[in-house]
């Protein structure tokens, strides 16, 4: 699962769209497809503020760093705009900086964009100025069947601000495989997670051999597996089933 926020979104699309193998969801935080805002677009950034950005970041970096704290965590505490203000200096150069800044220019991931085939979210901050909600909007559409959430709040970056809002939205986005799941199909992979075969569950669940393979084999389609194990082994790492656990003797047999 890929998260990505800000300037770095429109590399994201590309990554996703290229290496179709290495991303399984994709969640992208107030950020678009291209960074500055174009005719044939909704706006994102002011081409002008950008390159206006870009020329104090060489005359001062100082006050271009502060001035970009302003804009990247608006409201912020002194104590936060200090820290931030010197993190960003000790992070870039002004000239690696500047570069960042003109970069911004190029960025255009928006022809890419619909290749995109994973599970996306695109969240945005209602109050961001700097991007807009706008890009978020044109983003999602962008990509099919994506999903877009505006939540309160200005920061760019999520770990600022109302921090529990951005992790809830992406636990409910990372925790689909049960989502689409009945209560009897979850009872019935609850029986096979122990290694029952459906000749148990039938005795277990108290229904017919028949509706037990019915149930897996919903759920086969449903997670888009094709084994008992594979389909598991997904609801595992979703938290839908516990993890196994062994007796006495069975961790004797294993560690042997």
């Amino acid at each position: 699962t890929l998260f990505v926020a800000g300037f770095a979104g429109p590399v994201a699309v590309a990554f996703t769209a290229r290496y179709t193998d290495r991303v399984s969801r994709l969640i992208l935080f107030n950020t678009g497809a291209c960074m500055i805002a174009r005719r044939d677009s909704l706006p994102g950034i002011d081409g002008a503020l950008c390159s206006a950005l870009e020329q104090l970041v060489l005359a001062d970096w100082g006050i271009a760093a502060r001035t970009l704290c302003d804009l990247l965590l608006p409201g912020c505490s002194p104590e936060l705009a200090q820290w931030f203000t010197d993190y960003q200096r000790g992070s870039a150069t002004r000239e690696a900086a500047a570069a960042m800044l003109s970069s911004l220019h190029t960025l255009d991931a928006r022809p890419l964009a619909q290749a995109v085939k994973v599970p996306t979210l695109v969240l945005h901050r209602r109050d961001d100025g700097l991007i807009g909600t706008g890009s978020g909007h044109e983003l999602a559409s962008a990509i099919r069947g994506a999903t877009m959430g505006v939540v309160d709040g200005a920061s760019m970056f999520p770990s600022f601000g109302d921090f529990g809002v951005i992790v809830r939205a992406c636990e409910q986005a990372l925790s689909p495989p049960a989502a689409g799941l009945t209560p009897r199909e979850l009872e019935v992979m609850r029986v096979v997670a122990t290694g029952a075969s459906n000749r148990d569950a039938t005795r277990l669940l108290n229904i017919t051999e028949h509706t037990v393979a019915r149930h897996i084999a919903n759920v086969f389609l449903k997670l888009d597996v094709s084994s008992r194990f594979a389909a598991v082994e997904v609801l595992r790492r979703g938290g839908v089933l516990e993890p196994p656990t062994y007796g006495d003797a069975a961790r004797d047999t294993l560690s042997a």
